[in-house]
């Protein structure tokens, strides 16, 4: 280990300086304990407590509403009926970009050119948020954009580069202190040198550009992690947060006919129970209509859904860090290649979709992928042969009916024209008291689904309920923010609340693993990277972990690492070393599992395998190969008899024929 003083101190914990003279923004709460499932259940089916919002669904939305309640220190809990982020949430592109493709509609003059202009502006300026909430997680990421020498230089590269000053625009007065790079124009040498593999090297000029890459599903679960601390910062209440509980029905006042509760079902104890609360918020994602029409059976559904499918191919074709986008596909779409964990990811498709849990990739969208992949590499690599896995998702899309427009029209007071849907969007977030926040619009055919915007909508009905629907990941803190203030401004909905905060506090502060003592004491800013490779470092070489595992734990779990390899420490045996590769061709341990069971709420095999520790995601071979070994591991942590053992195996393998 490197003699660094701070280092030192800070992995031996024993400084004990003066937090007072810290950063303002790095005033958390350093010592917490993560609760059990068990623990958020109990508080959750206390007769006694009452929330002041129970928020339906665990995913991006859900995580974005939680925190913002929770740090402006409103009493919230959160359910999900599944996993946290076991839908959509964790089947996305895994980046945080900007809207390449709302600035590109906008200079094209498709669609709504005002709607395209707000969407970027939100997008560009979150898309930081990923950097600074999860700096160990979330990385800048290399793009290409290729192309012929004339369109490179003449289109590609103003487009680029206009889009990178708008960005700029956007961090002047941010509390952001990380960013993104500019455009650069790259040729053939420069292309050749990055990018081996392309063909046609000697015809290809290109703009190298840069976005934010993440890792959906850890995301979503630390700042649900994050919310359910108590006093992270001050004032700040801890969330409950509870997967596998069901949403059965809502708890409303016989007179009034005002939500003041729910009727629940623990999936995992097979329970019904019943939890008071002052409103229902549905972050339900593809199911928002189903909670919709049970508070209103004569309601009108909104959601129309969109599947997205995605491949992972195995190691080799792209470089770390770095990625390619195909501008147009032979049916208009675009199309990212990206290296994520090491393996190549492909995608995505844009098809519309029933409405279901379990989604499956169809074989003619993976054929359509592989088509457009030759473009890119040529006809000699074998694609079916490196072909790892396939899954898909589905996104929410909104859709907006003519009812809508003339809700809008009899509160604002404004003609429903559909020309002027920026002019009601604005007019309808600066009012008083807003009964809903629209910013959906439908563009082209009735059958499409690729060009319905992906805004958000929060609604509110009669009884109580908010439904926060749409939106895409990268502006989910914002979604979160502008509904609790919404909810806020509304004196009939907030009744009875207390915060301590009347302002969003979700940009002041990160998640759980970007801060220590030492990170506080010294300067987020400037030491961070340093004290990140210095763990790192630790982990090699007191704990003998092999570097390419110590990076992985590092970009899972940041500071936190150190907790799961002593975690590992000390659930190891003679017999059973928990400290090494759970898969040979990937760097996930297995003491990642009993950290997982022990503080991040893992209930199921498939939580390990395609969340916690998504090799599922990177290869279904490998997660088939590993789920009788992560089965065994859960059974001694839970106890679970033979039967159980053998119905959670048969079970989890079941769950994985819907990766191909």
């Amino acid at each position: 280990m490197k003699n660094d003083d701070v280092v030192a101190a800070l992995l031996r914990r024993e400084f004990d300086g003066d937090l007072s003279k810290a950063d303002p923004q790095l005033r958390v709460k350093y010592d917490f304990k993560l609760k059990t499932r068990e623990e958020h259940m109990k508080e959750i089916q206390d007769p006694k407590q009452e929330y002041d919002m129970l928020i339906v669904g665990g995913g991006a939305n859900g995580a974005g509403v939680a925190l913002e309640a929770a740090s402006r220190g409103l009493k919230c809990a959160v359910i999900d009926s599944y996993d946290f982020a076991s839908g959509t949430s964790s089947r996305s592109t895994k980046m945080a970009h900007g809207g390449i493709r709302y600035f590109e509609q906008m200079m094209k003059l498709e669609g709504d050119p005002f709607e395209n202009f707000d969407l970027l502006k939100e997008t560009l300026h979150e898309r930081n948020y990923f950097l600074m909430a999860a700096p160990y997680q979330n990385k800048q990421l290399k793009l290409l954009i290729p192309s012929t020498f004339w369109n490179s230089l003449f289109v590609y590269f103003p487009g680029c580069l206009a889009y990178h000053l708008m960005y700029l625009k956007q961090l002047m007065g941010s509390n952001y202190d990380v960013g993104v790079d500019g455009p650069s124009l790259a040729f053939k040498n420069k292309i050749r040198s990055l990018y081996p593999d392309i063909k046609n090297i000697h015809k290809l000029s290109g703009v190298l550009m840069h976005e934010t890459q993440m890792m959906d599903g850890r995301m979503n679960l630390n700042a649900l992690l994050t919310s359910s601390i108590e006093g992270f910062i001050p004032g700040m209440k801890g969330a409950n947060l509870a997967n596998y509980v069901e949403f059965r029905d809502y708890i409303k006042n016989a007179q009034t006919g005002k939500i003041e509760g729910a009727v629940l079902f623990d999936k995992l104890k097979q329970k019904e129970f019943k939890v008071r609360s002052k409103l229902v918020v549905n972050c339900a994602g593809i199911h928002a209509d189903e909670l919709r029409l049970k508070d209103n059976p004569s309601t009108f559904q909104r959601i129309i859904g969109a599947k997205g499918t995605h491949l992972i191919f195995k190691k080799g074709m792209l470089p770390q860090d770095q990625g390619i986008i195909i501008p147009k596909t032979k049916d208009g779409r675009l199309i990212f290649i990206l290296n994520y964990l090491g393996q190549t990811m492909v995608g995505t498709t844009d098809e519309k979709s029933p409405i279901t849990h379990h989604v499956q990739p169809d074989q003619t969208e993976i054929d359509f992928i592989i088509s457009e992949l030759k473009q890119v590499f040529g006809d000699d690599y074998d694609y079916q042969g490196n072909l790892e896995s396939a899954w898909a998702g589905i996104r929410p899309l909104v859709k907006e009916t003519d009812e809508d427009r003339k809700l809008k029209a009899e509160f604002l007071g404004i003609e429903t024209d559909p020309t002027r849907m920026s002019i009601l969007q604005k007019a309808s977030h600066n009012a008083k008291r807003s009964l809903i926040w629209f910013g959906t619009k439908i563009h082209g055919t009735k059958e499409g689904t690729a060009a319905i915007s992906r805004n958000h909508v929060i609604e509110f009905s009669p009884s109580g309920l908010v439904s926060v629907m749409g939106g895409k990941w990268t502006t989910f803190r914002k979604i979160g923010e502008e509904a609790v203030d919404m909810i806020l401004r509304d004196k009939a909905l907030s009744n009875g609340f207390e915060p301590k905060y009347k302002e969003s506090q979700t940009l002041n502060f990160a998640y759980i693993g970007s801060y220590s003592r030492a990170f506080a004491l010294f300067g987020i800013k400037q030491n961070q990277i340093q004290l990140f490779e210095q763990y790192e470092d630790h982990l090699v070489f007191n704990y003998d972990i092999p570097r390419e595992c110590a990076k992985s734990l590092i970009h899972s779990y940041g500071t936190l690492a150190l907790k799961v390899v002593q975690t590992g420490d000390q659930a190891s045996t003679k017999q059973r070393k928990l400290n090494e590769r759970l898969h040979p061709e990937f760097p996930f341990l297995k003491s990642e599992i009993i950290y997982a069971i022990k503080n991040e709420m893992v209930e199921k095999p498939n939580d390990i395998v395609c969340r916690r520790v998504p090799i599922g995601v990177l290869s279904k071979q490998a997660a088939v190969q590993v789920m009788p070994e992560v089965v065994e591991i859960m059974a001694k942590e839970k106890r679970w008899s033979n039967s159980q053992k053998k119905q959670e195996l048969e079970e989890a393998l079941a769950n994985l024929q819907f990766i191909k």
